[in-house]
């Protein structure tokens, strides 16, 4: 996500050191004007030439054009379309998971257990193991709870009898044995 335009010059500034040459200097960019000044330090190794340099900048200098700030907020505009915030997860909602491995299209299911801050959660896989994923890498699903498919595999398991002991009632054994008249005889 881009970083919000600021209302104003030298609202928000970005520093950094560099050296060139063996000199050393400080940039300095405006985020409203995207204005750059590079001013040479005596000595970097004393954090206080630094913090002296920013100081004696003149915050109100520079003014921002209007139609620099108009391409900025067009350009904001264009970048942040695309980008959603996904719904936020409560507590047992099921998900499907981002494959860890490189080339694994398995999507594994998985459990909401606990929402710790703002897209992190703390989910259980179907085997048990715990794990925390980030919101982007976590898919809601509208399949059953773990706990609800394991509790019906369950009772579907404990309903069917065993195909042994079925097979083992439904067969009734005859003997026939032949008699004097020659009509067989069931007992």
């Amino acid at each position: 996500m881009s970083h919000e335009v600021p209302s104003r010059p030298w609202e928000k500034i970005a520093t950094d050191n560099f050296t060139l040459r063996g000199k050393d200097y400080l940039v300095t960019v405006d985020y409203y004007c995207n204005y750059w000044e590079i001013y040479r330090l005596p000595n970097t190794n004393n954090a206080s030439n630094t913090i002296l340099k920013l100081e004696s900048l003149c915050p109100l200098r520079h003014t921002r054009p209007s139609d620099q700030q108009q391409r900025q907020q067009t350009q904001a505009k264009y970048y942040n379309r695309s980008t959603k915030e996904p719904p936020s997860l409560s507590e047992g909602d099921v998900v499907r998971m981002k494959p860890f491995k490189r080339g694994d299209k398995s999507w594994p299911k998985a459990q909401v257990t606990a929402r710790l801050v703002e897209r992190s959660y703390t989910v259980e896989k179907e085997n048990g193991a715990l794990y925390r994923g980030n919101r982007q890498h976590l898919r809601k699903t509208s399949e059953l709870p773990i706990e609800s498919q394991n509790a019906i595999e369950s009772l579907v398991s404990e309903q069917q009898p065993n195909a042994a002991s079925a097979s083992e009632k439904a067969v009734t054994t005859t003997t026939v044995t032949p008699s004097k008249s020659g009509a067989p005889a069931t007992a």
